[in-house]
């Protein structure tokens, strides 16, 4: 009996069989070129990050590293994407357990500046190649640091950047999601709500309450008349067509810095140079020397409102939407003219100036942003006050002030104040009422593609 008694012991005592080991640490395209991992790019976020499906396609474990690889276009025009670390687990590896799968974000960074940033379903694939040693050395540095920000690890893969790679947000902020809210600019026309993201992603509130991405690699909109334009990374002016459900270039303006939405008429600001849209893709040159310009909020009038450089002594100057001779509203020295409906206001280095003729009227000392509808504006402080004018008073008023917001737009249809606040909730000030809440800016899983429907 006791003979067999030890070898009974010594085998309850034995430890547990342990997990295979899976040995080194092999880059993702090396994985993927000896055939060891099947690599499936599901969808793109812009140039912020990538969906990725990795399957092991052996039975022993394996943990490739994804900085140091990146993902090349099907087709041409796009960027490419460098790999940067998981997003859920903030790791630079990704553990396959043998004969398993493993889908998750990764965060990606463009690598080609001039090139159009990817649409959610723009085909990608691995590259069998590693990054090129600068990038893949950020990428790392990125994986290791995961907290700088999107903007400052781009800013050296283009080369924009010099010095010491960051190793920490400024200050307090964090890193910002792929629809960020850092550097987010808010619109609205008709109840309608649209974000151009930090990231280049331009998405609208549907009426249901959902969000849709209408574009990406959009470096500027502006919406005005119910028609919606942008100007791409690559300054390729468009027009969004609803019913298309596509975007209708109207050529590259080199320089772009503002979009002017009309009526019938479509403006841009390049440089110094005021430009409309003739037809297709043909701009002609209304005027030189231009500082800033708006268009009337009267449809009837059709009036385009500049100011000039200093050069040109910052007289607001009027003209009609098809062109022809200027004619100067006054002598003063403006940088910047809005317009309601019946007036035209001017903003010099001491506030708000009301211009008719050759007479000014101050209505607000000081700085601020300025929001103008058909029947008024709106003056925001840098400390959330709100202050509002409506055409025909003498002063203007103050409003409930506005806290932690990011950015404002007025709708100039109805004349609503809407802000769009640190913690993604968009509230409206509308006439005779206080701050209410109207909708949430969404997580980017929840924001559709309109190609692509539900």
């Amino acid at each position: 009996m006791k003979r067999f008694l030890i070898p009974a012991l010594l085998v309850l005592l034995l430890p547990p069989a342990l997990s295979a080991d899976p040995g080194d640490v092999v880059p993702l395209h090396q994985a993927f070129r000896d055939r060891e991992v099947g690599i499936q790019v599901i969808r793109t976020s812009g140039y912020a990050r990538v969906e990725l499906r990795l399957v092991n396609l052996s039975s022993q474990p394996r943990r490739v590293k994804l900085p140091g690889s990146y993902l090349q276009p099907r087709s041409s025009g796009y960027q490419r994407l460098a790999l940067g670390y998981a997003r859920k687990t903030k790791e630079a590896t990704v553990l396959l357990e043998g004969k398993r799968s493993w889908r998750g974000w990764v965060t990606s960074c463009c690598m080609d500046g001039g090139k159009h940033s990817p649409r959610s379903r723009t085909p990608y694939r691995i590259a069998p190649a590693p990054a090129p040693p600068r990038i893949a050395k950020i990428m790392v540095h990125w994986s290791k640091h995961p907290d700088v920000s999107q903007g400052a690890i781009n800013g050296f893969v283009w080369g924009n950047s010099c010095g010491p790679l960051p190793t920490g947000p400024p200050g307090e902020s964090t890193e910002p999601d792929l629809y960020a809210l850092d550097g987010a600019r808010l619109f609205a026309w008709g109840e309608r709500l649209l974000v151009l993201c930090g990231t280049h992603e331009l998405v609208r509130r549907r009426w249901d309450g959902t969000w849709e991405q209408l574009g990406a690699g959009v470096r500027m909109a502006e919406v005005g008349y119910g028609r919606i334009l942008a100007c791409f990374d690559d300054f390729t002016v468009a027009e969004y067509n609803e019913t298309e459900k596509a975007w209708i270039a109207h050529g590259k303006v080199l320089g772009a810095r503002a979009l002017i939405p009309g009526p019938m008429k479509t403006f841009v600001l390049a440089g110094e140079n005021l430009l409309a849209l003739e037809g297709g893709e043909r701009w002609r040159r209304l005027s030189g020397g231009v500082a800033e310009a708006c268009l009337s909020q009267d449809p009837s009038a059709g009036y385009v409102f500049t100011t000039g450089t200093r050069e040109r002594g910052c007289r607001i100057r009027r003209t009609t939407a098809e062109g022809g001779r200027w004619f100067s509203l006054n002598r003063g020295r403006f940088a910047e003219v809005f317009c309601t409906a019946d007036n035209v206001f001017g903003r010099d280095g001491r506030g708000l100036v009301r211009v008719s003729g050759e007479s000014f009227r101050r209505l607000h000392r000081g700085r601020g942003t300025i929001l103008a509808h058909r029947r008024g504006l709106f003056c925001v402080g840098s400390d959330g006050t709100v202050r509002e004018y409506h055409d025909g008073a003498d002063a203007m008023i103050d409003r409930p002030r506005a806290r932690d917001v990011r950015s404002f737009a007025v709708d100039p249809v109805t004349g609503t104040l809407w802000a769009l606040q640190d913690d993604g909730r968009i509230q409206a000030l509308e006439p005779m009422k206080r701050w209410e809440e109207k909708a949430t800016f969404p997580e980017p899983d929840a924001i559709l593609n309109p190609r692509e429907g539900r």
